[in-house]
């Protein structure tokens, strides 16, 4: 039996950014084999929901733009050392939106991070200068089999 796909809303670099993340990954010695187009943030893990229907849910979800930030390397993994307010907003507003029209949403705890590998971690950790974008858009992902399928996109006005 083949496993199912899984679902995730995620938050991706602009091409520049996840360009550079990519840099900073190769001068830490940190695994590159996870793509820099495959880099994100999760906002919300969907699980085998039907995505046809988060579609619908979402077309009339609107929010504004934001920035995030990020200065910390942890374990292989980017992370901020304050608290990313605009989007912890926006995740806010997007499960309170998805479980008003209905959707069964699994228990998710929002850690604001980008990882930068699923193989080898780092023991250290460390502050770097900061890695910022203003984030415009928001991606519905099918996951699967270690392939990403863009399945819906928003934009943020």
């Amino acid at each position: 039996m083949r496993p199912r796909p899984k679902y995730l809303l995620l938050i991706k670099p602009p091409l520049p950014v996840a360009d550079h993340i990519d840099g900073l990954r190769g001068l830490h010695g940190i695994d590159r084999s996870y793509t820099s187009d495959k880099l994100h943030g999760t906002l919300l893990p969907l699980g085998d929901i039907d995505p046809g229907r988060v579609r619908d849910h979402l077309s009339d979800f609107r929010a504004a733009p934001f920035r995030v930030v990020f200065d910390r390397i942890e374990h292989a993994v980017l992370n901020a050392s304050e608290t990313i307010h605009g989007l912890i907003a926006f995740h806010r507003r997007l499960v309170t939106h998805l479980r008003h029209a209905g959707c069964r949403l699994p228990d998710y705890t929002l850690r604001p991070h980008v990882t930068l590998s699923y193989k080898a971690r780092l023991s250290a950790s460390f502050g770097i200068d900061p890695v910022s974008w203003r984030v415009e858009e928001f991606l519905l992902i099918e996951s699967h089999a270690g392939r990403h399928r863009q399945r819906g996109r928003w934009r943020l006005d």
